[in-house]
């Protein structure tokens, strides 16, 4: 089966709205923000358990499986240190926060642009002056994807491959390859939306070729770029 619906490509986040399918157990390299929308559970743990209830905050790198056959809106969110201080935490676990669904926007009715929006502004992350090195360097990396290499973006902006990585963690609070491998997906998943052949979007992210592609997003998203071939971009 394959996923259909809708994603919304926003600066700092990306938020899926449609059917959940049959999907294999995945860790995304950014924090995600799973909300169903008929108020049951919506994360499953390696042994089919539920992770938190109807709105599911991920840490990064947390295994999951999406429960599969429910309408859900999911937000996969950047890497940056964002903030779930307006929003009621519920209960926690073990790489995952169970939050309140009460104040959430109606998830079914509402454009995914003021979806979006409305995430941005309440999980907003920590803002902080980022280091200019690492700006530059960040712009480097997803001009293009895959062209430039951390160790040559590191000397271009005239620090090491490793203090690069360190600014990284200090300001997004997560790792540079994360955030890369995070980049990649998400210029080839844009390609895939707007109806580009899978061989195009792979070289859209700088995958090596569609094999590589499929692979990455089959052990990080659990799903091959065929399987979200339906879903279509709404912006």
């Amino acid at each position: 089966m394959k996923w259909e619906g809708e994603a919304y490509f926003g600066a700092s986040l990306i938020v899926f709205r449609g059917q959940s399918v049959a999907n294999a157990l995945h860790a995304m390299p950014v924090s995600v923000l799973a909300m169903a929308h008929d108020r049951e559970p919506v994360m499953l743990d390696a042994n089919g358990a539920a992770m938190g209830g109807p709105v599911c905050y991920l840490d990064p790198m947390t295994p999951h499986i999406v429960a599969p056959a429910r309408p859900v809106t999911i937000a996969f969110l950047s890497p940056a240190k964002w903030s779930l201080e307006r929003v009621r935490v519920q209960a926690r676990g073990e790489g995952f926060a169970q939050l309140d669904p009460a104040g959430f926007p109606d998830l079914a009715a509402s454009n995914l642009a003021d979806i979006a929006r409305w995430l941005e502004d309440t999980l907003r992350p920590e803002v902080g002056q980022r280091d200019a090195r690492l700006e530059a360097a960040l712009a480097m990396l997803e001009r293009e994807p895959g062209a430039v290499s951390i160790k040559q973006a590191a000397r271009d902006v005239g620090v090491s491959s490793s203090h690069l990585r360190a600014l990284a963690q200090r300001d997004l609070g997560a790792s540079l390859s994360h955030w890369l491998i995070w980049k990649k997906l998400e210029h080839a998943a844009r390609s895939v939306t707007t109806g580009e052949a899978l061989a195009q979007s792979a070289a859209s992210g700088g995958f090596v070729d569609q094999a590589h592609f499929a692979n990455v997003m089959r052990r990080l998203l659990g799903a091959a770029p065929s399987e979200i071939a339906p879903v279509r971009a709404a912006n």
